[in-house]
């Protein structure tokens, strides 16, 4: 084994710090949401319409595009766009429709059912995006990763039932299930797209740009008018600040911490996501899960830690590709 040289160490202890703020900053932004909707008097924004799901994805991701273009040039990144090859201007167009209907379904469920069963039904994400990437990418999964992931789908179908007294499930279940489709073709993209494509050229086309595409969509849907209230100086403000921290931010630290960290650090440093969730959700929301919920919790996180205690030491070109975890469902990625 080749030594690590005091650069290489320094860079991979810098990686896992950013991929930590990274989970925490996900992790925050949908309870900032829900907690900017249910008491937006008590950030001065005096007109009760102004902060909307709809408001908030719409102005939040384009003040995430403004705010990259604060530290890089307008002008720079458009030349890259126009120079990218074909097939990445294909990857980073698909990019951006897919980051905007992912968030926008999560958003609109936020309305219909709380943070911690988002939280839940959410790791019906990793299960799809690893399913894909089995046939698409090519990547191997071991006996025990393929159960565990069974087991976590098993555990939120039966919690979902039981909740509903039924198959009967709520609106907000089923955006949240519609969601992990476009949040798994979202990731694979990505993953086509980076290695061509700068950093700030990435998060401003995923937020600047499908801010644009969602707005064109919800005035072709619901009429001028629906953005009417999104425009107060309070709220933008508000949204500057949301956006810089639980968009931009994380972003930025994310993807920079995955280009070089190997997957064994991605995959164990996100486990700790859903206790970044819970905590955000009882802390700023109150909100606690119930005894089926806590019991659904321990599973899932059972599921998760048992193919990596049992995993053996290898090389990182055992595996064909870098991917996310098991439980990868961090929302605004």
């Amino acid at each position: 084994m080749k030594p690590i040289s005091a650069n290489g160490s320094l860079a991979k202890r810098r990686a896992i710090v950013f991929l930590v703020i990274g989970a925490i900053l996900f992790s925050l932004g949908p309870v900032l949401i829900k907690l900017m909707v249910e008491r937006n008097q008590y950030y001065g924004i005096f007109n009760p319409g102004a902060i909307s799901f709809c408001n908030v994805l719409f102005i939040g991701n384009l003040c995430a595009g403004i705010i990259i273009l604060v530290f890089h040039s307008f002008t720079d990144i458009l030349k890259e766009i126009i120079n990218l090859p074909r097939k990445t201007k294909f990857y980073l167009f698909a990019i951006t429709l897919t980051s905007t209907v992912y968030p926008a379904l999560i958003f609109i469920a936020l309305e219909y059912t709380t943070v911690i069963n988002l939280i839940l039904i959410s790791r019906f994400n990793g299960i799809v995006y690893m399913t894909l990437a089995y046939f698409v990418l090519g990547l191997r999964l071991r006996k025990l990763e393929i159960l565990g992931y069974l087991i976590i789908g098993i555990t939120v179908i039966t919690l979902l039932v039981y909740t509903n007294k039924g198959f009967h499930f709520s609106l907000g279940d089923w955006l949240i299930l519609s969601a992990a489709i476009f949040f798994a073709f979202n990731e694979l993209l990505s993953k086509k797209l980076l290695p061509g494509c700068s950093i700030p050229t990435y998060v401003f086309s995923r937020n600047f740009i499908s801010a644009i595409i969602f707005f064109c969509i919800a005035v072709i849907l619901l009429g001028p008018g629906h953005f009417m209230e999104a425009f107060g100086r309070n709220f933008w403000i508000l949204m500057l600040l949301y956006a810089g921290v639980a968009i931009v931010l994380a972003q930025i630290f994310w993807v920079k911490a995955i280009s070089v960290l190997p997957l064994t650090y991605v995959a164990n440093i996100n486990l700790l996501n859903p206790i970044f969730s819970l905590a955000f959700a009882f802390l700023l929301l109150q909100e606690s899960p119930h005894s089926s919920e806590w019991l659904a919790i321990i599973i899932i996180t059972l599921s998760i830690i048992l193919p990596k205690l049992s995993r053996k030491p290898q090389n990182q070109s055992a595996r064909p590709m870098s991917t996310l975890s098991i439980d990868t469902s961090l929302v605004g990625k």
